[in-house]
């Protein structure tokens, strides 16, 4: 529910919008600076997360040394805990409840 309802309020609030409204807000000098910022940086991080994790793939398949099985557990650990759902996780523990001075 935390994720759904932000989501679905974004969904009803973008189709209560006219279609050249909607257009306007996409197309706004702000949103397309926005849209080339995250996407330049997704395809930068993209690039890079590549290049190092074909060098540490290669590493860790062609040679056995002390730290091994520690760097590949903390490779899998995404894969058993989805950012998404710790950044939940710590959100729920460190944020304040609602009504606190």
């Amino acid at each position: 529910m935390l994720v759904l309802l932000p989501l679905a309020a974004l969904v009803l609030r973008a189709g209560s919008l006219s279609l050249p409204q909607l257009m306007d807000v996409l197309l706004d000098p702000r949103s397309v600076a926005s849209y080339r910022l995250s996407f330049g940086a997704a395809l930068l991080a993209g690039g890079v997360n590549a290049l190092f994790g074909f060098i540490v793939a290669w590493t860790l398949v062609r040679y056995d040394f002390p730290g091994r099985r520690l760097i590949d557990a903390m490779i899998d650990l995404p894969f058993a805990l989805p950012t998404a759902v710790s950044g939940i996780a710590l959100a729920a523990v460190f944020a304040r409840p609602a009504g606190w001075a």
